[in-house]
This record gives C-alpha cells, sequence and structure tokens, in this order.
C-alpha cells in the first residue's frame, strides 16, 4: 500500500512539471513537449531545474565561465541559426539544368576571349542591372530576373565549367584524329609570363571532307628545353590523344638547335620513335624572315642609325612628349615613333617606314635640342639614299610576309608564294639597273628631290642597290631548295592529271605501301571521268581564288581539294594516300606562334598565378567548339541530327544501312517536321521508329490527379526534412540514429529517374514515426503543415497504396533495363 502511494505520489509529481521561460536565456533550452532541449548540442532532458543547469555546466564549460552578457549573446546566436528558415527549395525541376547550359555558354564566351574566370560574376551584374530596363514590357520579368539570379557564374563555377568544356574538345578531337589516315605535327617553344618554358604541339590532319588544324598539347618544360625534353612532351602528348605514332607524316619547326640538331635534335630523336622517314620542315615564315635578315646585312649600318635616333627621341619620357607636341604641331597624321622589336616579323619594315615619313619632323627636333650634329648621316645624300632603298624593300618583304602568316595554307600555296617573289627580286634588279625605281617609291621620290644622279658616287650607289638584291635572290634560293625539291610532288594534289610519275620524289613517302602507285596513275590518266573531276575542281578553286583578290572574301580551298580527292574509288588508294599525306603537311609554325601571343593575353602579369592546366583550357576553347548538347536542357532536333550526321560520316556508315531507330519520345527526337526521326527518314524512308519500352513503361506509371496531388506532398515534405536547413536536417539525422533506426535520411525524389518514387516513398514508409515524431518537436508553420499530411489517415492509405503499386512498376522496370536484350523478351 505505501509502494503505491509512493508511486502515485512520483506520478503525480511528473504531471506537474512545467517548463519554465527563464531557463531559455539562462542555460539555452527550449520547450519540446514534456522535455527541455538545449539549442547548443540539440541534447534532452527532463523538465527540471536542476537537470537543465546540470547539463548546462556539465556539458558546456567554456560557455559557463564565459560573463553572464556573454553567455546571453552565445545563446541567443544559437536560438537564432535553429529557428533560421531557407527559402532555396527548387519550384521547377527543370530549372537548373537551364541555367546549368547557360553558365557552360558564359563560360565558353570567357574562354573564348582570354576574360579572368571571375568575369563571370561581373556579366551576372550587368545583367541584373539591365534586365527591369530591358524586360520592363516582360509579364513574367520577375521570372527572368530570378532565373538570371540563379545561374551559377562564380569564378570557381566558371573554372569548373571550362575544364569540363576542354575535356570535351580533347574528346573530340581523340575521336577525329583516330579516324584520320595520316597526322602532321608542327611544334615551337616559348617562355611565358612567369618566365616558364612552354611547348605548343598542333596537329594537322584530313576527317571526312576537312583539314582541321588543331592544338593538341600545350605542355611545360619543368627545367631545360633539350630536344630530349621536347621530343618527352610530345610523346607523352601522342600518348595522350591516343594518336598512333605511325601516322605522323611531316614535322614542322622553327629551326632552333634544339629542334634540328643532327644526334641529340628533337628531329632525329622523334624519328627514332616513329619508326619511319618523315618529312621535316623548316618553318617558311621563319625562313623568309632569315632571308630578309642575312640579305640585308650590308645595310645593317643604317638600322643602327636609324634605331639609335628613335631610341633617343621615343626611350626618354621628356623627349617623346616634346616630339609628340612637335608632330601634333605640324599637323603630322603620325602621332609618334614606332621602337625597333628584333623579333617582330614586320617590325623593321614598320620603323624604317615610320622613320622616313617623319623624317623631316626628326631632323626639326634634334636641330631644336642641339643634337643634329651627332648625326650627320640624316644630311648625307648617300646614307639617305640607302635609307630610302632599305625602306622600300622592306616594305615589299613585309608584304610577302603577310600573305604567307594565316592557318590552314597548304604547302602549295606557300611555295608559290615564295617563287613569285624569287621572280619579283628579278623584276627589282632590272629596275634598279634601268634607273626606272618603279617599284621603289621612297627611293624614285629622294632621287627626283636631291638630283642624286648628278654626284659622283652615283654609280656607286647603284651597284650597292644591285648586290643587296642580289645576295637576297642568293638566300632564297639557298633556303628553300628543299621546298623547290618537292614543288612537283606537292603539286600533285592539284595536277594528278599531268603530273609523270618520274617527276615524283618518293624519298620520304616509300614508307606509306604505295607499291602500285606507277600503275593506279597510269589508270587514273587514261579515265576521262576521273581526269574531268580535278579540271573541274580547278575552275572552282580558280573562283574562290577570284573572291579572295577582288571581294577580300577567303573561302578554304584546300577542303575542296580533300572533297575532290575523297570522291576516287579506293581502285586509286596509292594516290590517295600520297595526296592525304601531302595536305596534312604544315608549311610553317604561325599557329605556333599565334597561340603563344593569345597565352600573353590569356596569363598576363595579372593573371601569372593561372595553372597550366587552366590556362591549357582556355586555349583549347579558342581553336575549337565544345559539344554542349548534355548540358543543355533545350537541345532542338537540328543540333542532335547535327551530331548524329556527323558521326554517321566520319564512320562511313550508309544511310541505307539504318533498319531502326529508337529514342525516348522527347519532341527533338520525334517531332513531325523538325525531330531527329524525320530528319533522318528523309536519308532512309524505309526507317523503323521506336519509342523506348523502358521509358513507355515509365509513361505508364504516371499518377492521377489525386494520386498526383498525394505524391507531390510527400515529395515537398521529404525537401521540407533535407533542404529546408542545414541545420535542420543535421538534427533530424542525429534523431534516427538516436531512434536506432536502419536508416540515416530519407530519399529525394528526382523525376528523370525511373525508379525514383517508389524508392522514395518505400523509404518514407519504413521511418513514417520518426519523421512524425520530429515533426511534432518542430515547432514551426512548415513543420505543423506537414505534420497535418503525415497525421492524415486518408493520406496516408493512399501513400501505401502507391508504395504497393510503385513496388511492382520498379520491378517491371528492372527487370526490362540493361544492354543486349532482344524485343520479343522484352514484349
Amino acid at each position: 500500500m505505501a509502494s503505491s502511494a509512493k508511486k502515485l505520489k512520483v506520478q503525480n509529481s511528473k504531471d506537474t512539471r512545467e517548463f519554465q521561460t527563464w531557463w531559455t536565456d539562462k542555460f539555452g533550452v527550449i520547450n519540446k513537449g514534456d522535455k527541455a532541449v538545449c539549442v547548443l548540442c540539440s541534447g534532452t532532458m527532463v523538465c527540471r531545474t536542476s537537470s537543465v543547469k546540470r547539463h548546462f555546466e556539465t556539458n558546456h564549460k567554456s560557455i559557463c565561465q564565459k560573463s553572464e552578457a556573454e553567455q546571453k549573446e552565445l545563446i541567443a546566436s544559437a536560438l537564432k541559426d535553429r529557428n533560421k528558415q531557407s527559402t532555396s527549395i527548387n519550384k521547377f525541376v527543370g530549372k537548373n539544368c537551364h541555367t546549368s547550359a547557360a553558365s557552360y555558354t558564359a563560360a565558353n564566351v570567357i574562354a573564348r576571349h582570354s576574360k579572368p574566370f571571375q568575369e563571370g560574376e561581373f556579366l551576372k551584374e550587368a545583367w541584373l542591372a539591365c534586365a527591369p530596363s530591358l524586360f520592363a514590357d516582360f509579364e513574367n520579368k520577375n521570372k527572368i530576373i530570378q532565373r538570371i539570379k540563379d545561374t551559377p557564374l562564380s569564378r570557381n563555377t566558371i573554372k569548373e565549367r571550362i575544364l569540363k568544356l576542354a575535356e570535351n574538345v580533347t574528346e573530340q578531337q581523340k575521336l577525329d584524329i583516330h579516324s584520320a589516315s595520316f597526322i602532321s605535327l608542327c611544334l615551337d617553344e616559348s617562355t611565358d609570363v612567369t618566365k616558364s618554358a612552354r611547348l605548343a604541339v598542333f596537329a594537322r590532319y584530313c576527317v571526312g571532307n576537312v583539314i582541321k588544324e588543331e592544338l593538341i598539347a600545350i605542355k611545360s618544360l619543368p627545367t631545360t628545353t633539350k630536344g630530349a625534353d621536347i621530343c618527352t612532351a610530345v610523346k607523352n602528348s601522342i600518348v595522350e590523344k591516343e594518336i598512333d605514332i605511325k601516322k605522323v607524316v611531316s614535322v614542322t619547326t622553327d629551326g632552333a638547335p634544339s629542334m634540328v640538331g643532327k644526334k641529340i635534335g628533337f628531329i632525329s630523336l622523334f624519328q627514332t620513335e616513329v619508326g619511319h622517314s618523315i618529312l621535316e620542315f623548316h618553318c617558311i615564315i621563319h625562313q623568309q624572315a632569315l632571308c630578309a635578315k642575312s640579305g640585308l646585312t650590308s645595310l645593317d649600318n643604317v638600322m643602327a642609325v636609324v634605331t639609335k635616333i628613335v631610341n633617343l627621341i621615343s626611350a626618354q619620357a621628356l623627349n617623346k612628349r616634346k616630339f609628340d607636341a612637335l608632330l601634333d604641331e605640324v599637323n603630322s597624321v603620325y602621332n609618334g615613333l614606332l621602337m625597333y622589336n628584333n623579333v617582330r616579323w614586320l617590325s623593321r619594315g614598320s620603323v624604317l617606314e615610320r622613320f622616313v615619313e617623319c623624317l623631316e619632323e626628326i631632323r626639326l627636333f634634334l636641330q631644336n635640342e642641339g643634337k643634329i650634329e651627332q648625326y650627320p648621316q640624316l644630311l648625307d645624300v648617300m646614307w639617305l639614299s640607302k635609307l630610302m632603298f632599305f625602306t622600300d624593300i622592306c616594305q615589299h618583304l613585309n608584304t610577302l610576309n603577310v600573305k604567307l602568316q594565316g592557318t590552314n595554307k597548304t604547302i602549295i600555296v606557300m611555295i608559290d608564294l615564295i617563287r613569285a617573289f624569287e621572280a619579283k627580286l628579278q623584276v627589282f634588279r632590272n629596275d634598279i639597273i634601268a634607273k626606272n625605281y618603279k617599284y621603289f617609291p621612297y627611293l624614285k621620290k629622294y632621287i627626283n628631290e636631291s638630283d642624286i644622279h648628278e654626284t659622283t658616287n652615283a654609280e656607286n650607289i647603284t651597284e650597292k642597290f644591285i648586290s643587296v638584291i642580289d645576295s637576297s635572290i642568293k638566300e632564297f634560293s639557298t633556303r628553300f631548295s628543299q621546298f623547290k625539291e618537292l614543288s612537283e610532288t606537292v603539286k600533285f594534289i592539284m595536277y594528278p592529271d599531268v603530273t609523270t610519275f618520274h617527276t615524283l620524289n618518293f624519298s620520304q613517302f616509300d614508307w606509306l605501301e604505295i607499291e602500285d602507285f606507277e600503275m593506279q596513275l597510269i589508270d587514273f590518266q587514261s579515265s576521262s571521268i576521273w581526269i574531268q573531276k580535278f579540271i573541274d575542281m580547278r575552275k572552282e578553286l580558280e573562283l574562290i581564288e577570284t573572291e579572295r583578290l577582288t571581294s577580300n572574301i577567303s573561302k578554304d580551298a584546300n577542303n575542296k581539294i580533300l572533297e575532290t580527292w575523297n570522291a576516287l574509288p579506293e581502285t586509286f588508294n596509292c594516290l590517295k594516300k600520297l595526296a592525304h599525306a601531302i595536305l596534312t603537311v604544315f608549311s610553317s609554325t604561325y599557329a605556333c606562334e599565334s597561340l603563344f601571343s593569345e597565352m600573353n593575353n590569356i596569363k598576363d602579369s595579372v593573371r601569372n598565378r593561372l595553372t597550366d592546366e587552366s590556362s591549357s583550357a582556355c586555349i583549347l576553347l579558342k581553336g575549337r567548339v565544345a559539344n554542349n548538347i548534355a548540358s543543355n536542357g533545350n537541345t532542338r532536333g537540328e543540333d542532335l541530327f547535327k551530331v548524329i550526321d556527323e558521326f554517321i560520316t566520319k564512320s562511313k556508315i550508309s544511310y541505307d544501312k539504318i533498319v531502326s531507330l529508337s529514342t525516348d519520345g522527347a519532341p527533338a527526337k520525334i517531332g513531325k517536321e523538325k525531330g531527329v526521326v524525320k530528319r533522318i527518314r528523309d536519308k532512309n524512308p524505309g526507317l523503323k521508329s521506336y519509342q523506348c519500352i523502358i521509358h513507355q513503361a515509365a509513361l505508364c506509371g504516371k499518377l492521377s490527379a489525386t494520386l498526383k496531388e498525394v505524391m507531390d506532398s510527400l515529395v515537398k515534405l521529404v525537401n521540407f526534412m533535407r533542404s529546408h536547413s542545414a541545420l535542420q536536417h543535421r538534427h533530424f539525422k542525429e534523431f534516427l540514429f538516436e531512434c536506432d533506426s536502419a536508416y540515416s535520411d530519407l530519399l529525394q525524389h528526382n523525376n528523370v529517374r525511373w525508379l525514383s518514387k517508389g524508392q522514395v516513398i518505400e523509404r518514407f514508409w519504413l521511418i513514417k514515426e520518426q519523421v512524425t515524431s520530429f515533426l511534432q518537436n518542430l515547432d514551426t508553420q512548415g513543420a505543423k503543415k506537414h505534420l497535418e499530411f503525415v497525421t492524415n489517415k486518408s493520406n496516408m492509405l493512399v501513400v501505401a497504396f502507391l508504395k504497393d503499386i510503385l513496388k511492382y512498376l520498379n520491378a517491371l522496370n528492372t527487370e526490362l533495363q540493361g544492354n543486349g536484350k532482344l524485343i520479343c523478351d522484352l514484349i
């Protein structure tokens, strides 16, 4: 009896225990049901002052030791964090897909324009600033602005996007190079802004009817830049790109000793790795620049004086300002002199031209500064004659250099330009001998103004000019002898119908396995059909060249040549091999030179900490557009067909051989007018089209309006538990752990996953009791709303039904999945 009375007393004591509000400020606890919960550690205890105080002093000693004001501040902060609500739940499943596609596009633009990664944040700020005005008359203005805000354009995001796009480009290149029969390389080495040695490797190859010239690697050379170091870097690049090294036809370099050394130069070492002879070329543009330099050495003293005067005026700030003011005073069209840079191809000619144009102003400036006596050459008739001749000849050399520059130029075009200039040098020589000076405008003008013919040294100066031209003729003849030896062989790609076998040089092409070449050439030249194709091709090339010269419209003639060769049947395979090999040859390293200029823009003094990986990715994207279809949720049928058609062309698959096409049934695939199926059926009317059985099974599982409403409510509940607040989510997982649950969390729904609905409902059903208890402990409006859903018996009856029916549908879907299954088995 006493025991019963004691028990009743204890029970009554528990029932009358109440939460004291002052405990919150003093000990950092809040009321949850009949328990007190600590906001600092989420611990629970009975509602008793001694228990609350003991928990606070035992578990939060560091806070206990602080002053009362600091304790209150820390407790208030913890309360604020606990009650903080997040509003970041996605309303539309497809939204992320669109914003992701936009961020990829922005990243691609940033990379192609050599902009810093943080420019993405600038773009976003600019869009947001313009959007209110730009979309003021749009009904969905706020939605557009919100979409801009949701677009991820942070520095790290842009960097990741660029790296992924670069990976995409690399995969495209691997596919292209794998299908190419031959490949040529050009490479050059330079230093970036951090003085690191960078090696650029470009490849030229034929894919279908297109000749591609692309960067395949830009490597850092950690220490030395010897031939062995370069060879190792190139081999590693070839392995990374999965290139068959046996396909390499030629290598073009800048002619540096580390590249062309006989024993330990890159070419020698690399040819050993290739295992067969390769064509070795010294960049035509570099050789032309060397010809210009070597052929005009007798005029170096003229350039020395010009450089000295230019440096006096332009290198000193005060002198430069005075000279600029003088030019402005006399209404000159120029605003200063140009500084000489001996590594720039066009620098010498540009400096001389500006010097001659400003000659009178230069004399006046030096006279005003009292320094004219230091440069008597400016008043010397002979020296000035040399200056004018030097300027004229440099203008001709610069014109040639500009013509040689550019990418995607075949070796035959470059050889023709060099041959034409050699013929012009003979014309220049005859012009000087006849003293007409038709092609030397600066010299002619000066002679007419100064009456130099009346001086006793007139004949000597003429002989000097002839000697300079003769020296240039000799330099061009010597340096381009290798190209002349191959000129007839190179011409073969355009004139196979008139080329004789004995004029072709096969010394570097024996490995192509073209033993039947002579017999095939006879058969080809005896066929009027195939001969006519090349006659027609040359007519088209004439039209292309006429357009280029008259309207400055540049079209790629190389692809037309390749297309004609690809039209020949395989009975002429030896002829096609030689043509394809020649078409891949690099005639210059211009691609490398322009890349280093771009590299200096991308990795400049401000961005000097940019990693090799990031800088290489940016450079790679400037040369080719990445296929961004995977990240774009709004892909059109024409975009998909373009990719499919390119693949079919590369793989040499005939559309007639495609029997059927299965798709997921998306509008871009099965659209009546613009779908992929319609476009492929235009090429193959007999094509059968099927919609994926698994997709159709998933569509059969589409819920009715009532069931969908319950499913949507459950998805919102899961999002509330997982995404509403990071702190709340952490507390929920801790609560499951304390309850010894077999599961650590709810599953989040993904509407593009076939099994997602069933898995989400099954997991919820297994921990429904714990979810209900947790919601009961949350004192928020959101929690109360979801608690109403969970405690509604009708809703839970529907959830139970969905759990069972989706279990069977998921089992069917799993059986349908897998590769290599026959359609009869699936049916």
